[in-house]
C-alpha cells in the first residue's frame, strides 16, 4: 500500500507506527524462544490454534482460545476445590487445563497480550 506524504504526518499514522514498533519489540522474546526451542509445547500449541482460527476468520473461537491461554479454564480460583458441603460432579477436573501461570512472567505476559 502506497501512502501519500500527508498521511505520514497524521496522528493516526503515528499511533499505528508506535503500536507496530511496540508489538515488534514485545514479540521479539517469543520469536527467540521459538527459534531456540525453549518455548513450552502447550504454549506453542495454544498460539498455533489461535493463529489457525484467525486464519479461518473464526474470531469468536480464537478469542476463547486466547482466554484459555491467558487465564486458563479453571472454574474456581487456584487451590480452591472444596467450597461447599456438596460434592460437585466432575470435581476431579477442576484445575485441569488451567494455565493461569502463563501470565506470571512479565515477558510472557507481554507477548501473549500482543497475540491478542
Amino acid at each position: 500500500q502506497v501512502r501519500s506524504k500527508e498521511e505520514f504526518k497524521t496522528a493516526a499514522f503515528k499511533t499505528e507506527k508506535a503500536q507496530f514498533r511496540q508489538s515488534k519489540q514485545y514479540l521479539r522474546p517469543l520469536r527467540r524462544a521459538l527459534r531456540e526451542g525453549e518455548c513450552a509445547p502447550a504454549l506453542v500449541s495454544s498460539l498455533a490454534s489461535i493463529a489457525t482460527l484467525c486464519n479461518k476468520r473464526d474470531y469468536k473461537a480464537a478469542k476463547e482460545a486466547y482466554m484459555r491461554l491467558a487465564i486458563g479454564n479453571s472454574p474456581w480460583p487456584m487451590g480452591v476445590t472444596f467450597v461447599t458441603f456438596h460434592d460437585r460432579a466432575n470435581r476431579h477436573k477442576i484445575g485441569e487445563g488451567a494455565n493461569a501461570h502463563v501470565l506470571d512472567d512479565e515477558t510472557t505476559r507481554k507477548y501473549v497480550q500482543m497475540v491478542k
